[in-house]
């Protein structure tokens, strides 16, 4: 279960550095408890700022003000963004934003989360595509306001008084499907439903993932828990994994290795404001045999030899609902 941290007050009454909009907007924290007064504006940046430099709670490169001056003594000539280069390990990124995003102010979380709990959020984006997680992770930066990734917000407890910072919602969706030799491989953006997709594969008659079924969230959070259950794991599909590294603005491609899966553990987990997932690859078996090697399933399953993709789906969520381990609003124990 994770938790976001309480907000700092170090502030006080004073507003956060601003700049110029297309709207101006006083938005803050108590200025409004319901997304029926949140206050929405489009932003347009322009000056030249910085990402996080890799740890939790690490400090933006520059702040605002300086960032600004930097831009003007450059004397640029054109307006277009720089392109993004790797840096050295350890070094910081810096880049420039100039895609209108979509900003709301002082959004309630709890509608975002599975236990329906916590206060708002100081500025809430949902990211559509690649670029919009990047630029909303330069809009935190420049602020000096800690980021968060809320994916499906299952197991996720925010407090009442909310978070002082930015909240990226992902809304990246959509599939591809393509063969791989034997195998058939799914690359799945990171904000697409999990459930919704383990229901394609098993349709599909693509063995790999029917065992987690019933599993709330979206894929792009799958393989920072190395998500597991009944005898399955993510680990055990997942080719590839498209990330963006925070601390060095770069998107990578990494292998399965390169995630260091262990026991609901991984890389992304051990560094949780590292890098954001993108999209996830796995790689699943047409018309492979169900994987049923859980005992509790086994014995659900003890009467069928050889049980289809579709029953043992069925068998699985079944058993989620016996243990209220299914989102479902008639749920007596919601």
């Amino acid at each position: 279960t994770r938790t976001l941290p309480r907000p700092s007050t170090s502030h006080g009454s004073s507003a956060p550095p601003r700049r110029r909009t297309r709207k101006r907007s006083r938005g803050r924290p108590g200025s409004g408890s319901s997304s029926s007064s949140a206050s929405t504006r489009r932003t347009r940046g322009r000056s030249r700022i910085t990402s996080y430099a890799g740890n939790a709670g690490s400090a933006p490169c520059a702040t605002a003000g300086q960032a600004e001056s930097a831009h003007k003594s450059r004397k640029r000539r054109d307006t277009g963004r720089e392109p993004i280069t790797p840096l050295p390990a350890g070094a910081r990124a810096s880049y420039t934003w100039d895609v209108a995003l979509a900003v709301r102010n002082d959004v309630p979380l709890a509608p975002y989360t599975t236990f329906e709990l916590g206060g708002p959020a100081r500025h809430f984006i949902e990211a559509h595509d690649e670029e919009s997680v990047r630029q909303a992770l330069a809009f935190a930066g420049e602020r000096g306001r800690p980021a968060f990734i809320l994916g499906g917000g299952s197991n996720l407890v925010v407090a009442d008084a909310g978070f002082d910072g930015v909240v990226i919602a992902t809304r990246l969706r959509g599939r591809t499907i393509t063969a791989a030799g034997t195998a058939a491989e799914i690359e799945v953006a990171a904000g697409e439903p999990w459930d919704a997709l383990v229901a394609d594969t098993v349709d599909r008659g693509l063995a790999g993932l029917e065992c987690l079924s019933g599993i709330p969230g979206l894929a792009g959070a799958t393989p920072v828990q190395n998500v597991g259950a009944y005898g399955q794991e993510v680990a055990e599909t997942i080719a590839r994994v498209r990330v963006l590294d925070r601390a060095r603005g770069t998107i990578e491609t990494w292998t399965n290795e390169t995630c260091g899966f262990a026991y609901r553990d991984s890389v992304f987990k051990r560094t949780p404001d590292g890098f954001v997932v993108l999209a996830v690859t796995f790689r699943l078996v047409p018309g492979g045999a169900a994987g049923v090697r859980y005992a509790e399933l086994r014995r659900a399953l003890a009467d069928e030899p050889a049980p289809s993709l579709e029953r043992v789906r069925q068998t699985v969520l079944a058993l989620r609902r016996s243990k209220s381990m299914v989102i479902d609003p008639g749920d007596d124990n919601r």
